[in-house]
């Protein structure tokens, strides 16, 4: 890739950021490997921390909807299955209310196992490095500044790269937003 095709994705990039929402960052806990096909091998809570830069709301053809690209993580503090993710999150309001939902999806890139030959500690069994990753939110804006949300998040490998090895992985919990 060279400058001048760097430049012009980043202007742009750049320009297409909202003037609806702003700059925000996220910081949560959340519950590992809890939910419908959790096996209870792996404990502890995650640490999540994402940054989401929001886009205006007709780059995707969203309109009345905030959309945004974020890059996050989930650190597990039991030492099992950390990892780091980016993707697009579209959000709305419901009607003129403080209340929103959100929606997203994207990539995640795990420290996990892949194969059961490799869990010799028992952990999930992922199948592949690169996963696939949804999240939905519901949250509560209290301010300008501040807003509260519970999500679900979800990381698999779809069956695409190995069916035989996608335990995947889901959280659950509470995320604290800081709106720049």
């Amino acid at each position: 890739m060279n400058f001048f095709s760097i430049m012009t994705f980043l202007i742009l990039f750049v320009t297409s950021v909202s003037a609806e929402e702003t700059f925000n960052i996220r910081l949560g806990v959340l519950a590992h490997n809890k939910g419908p096909i959790a096996s209870e091998t792996e404990q502890g809570p995650d640490i999540n921390l994402a940054f989401h830069l929001p886009l205006s709301s007709n780059t995707f053809g969203f309109n009345g909807f905030n959309s945004s690209w974020h890059l996050g993580g989930a650190i597990n503090t039991a030492g099992d299955t950390s990892y780091a993710y980016t993707g697009l999150l579209v959000g709305h309001y419901f009607g003129r209310s403080n209340w929103f939902y959100e929606l997203g999806g994207g990539l995640a890139v795990h420290d996990g196992n892949l194969h059961d030959s490799y869990n010799i500690d028992d952990r999930r069994e992922m199948g592949s490095r690169l996963l696939f990753r949804y999240e939905i939110g519901l949250g509560y804006r209290f301010n300008p500044n501040y807003a509260l949300q519970i999500v679900h998040d979800h990381i698999s490998n779809a069956e695409i790269f190995d069916d035989d090895n996608n335990q995947g992985l889901d959280t659950y919990g509470v995320r604290f937003i800081y709106y720049f």
